[in-house]
């Protein structure tokens, strides 16, 4: 799954998020297996259906986890150097974040992560693009 930690000017849609210590992000495609006949051992028919694209975003605050939690809109943030490279923009069109989910423990920090769907606007394009 890709991640980029640090990342600089996060929004979902007119909300601006701020103290964003890393987005998460997949597309994954389900696996279709069909079982195999009597007296096979191996399955003859294997695939992958549609895809589906997410994953989360996490914080230290859990007042801001709160204030991500429940947005729609397209999801946006500037990830400067990635991998040494260029500053590159991620775009994630159609996410809808979930709930936030807080972890704080003795002696350490609290880890805060929100998780997000998206969808594809038109059913063939993806939703995530990093131009």
């Amino acid at each position: 799954m890709p991640s980029v930690h640090n990342p600089e000017n996060v929004s979902v849609g007119a909300i601006d998020l701020s103290d964003v210590l890393s987005i998460e992000w997949h597309e994954h495609r389900r696996e279709i297996v069909s079982p195999p006949g009597d007296g096979e051992i191996y399955h003859r028919r294997v695939g992958y259906g549609s895809a589906v694209a997410g994953g989360r975003l996490t914080f230290s605050d859990p007042a801001q986890a709160a204030a991500a939690a429940g947005r729609f809109g397209t999801l946006t943030a500037a990830l400067k150097g990635v991998g040494g490279g260029p500053d590159r923009t991620l775009t994630i069109t159609n996410a809808r974040t979930g709930g936030s989910d807080n972890l704080s423990g003795h002696n350490r920090a609290a880890i805060c992560e929100v998780p997000f769907l998206a969808a594809s606007s038109d059913g063939t394009a993806g939703p995530v693009t990093l131009t």
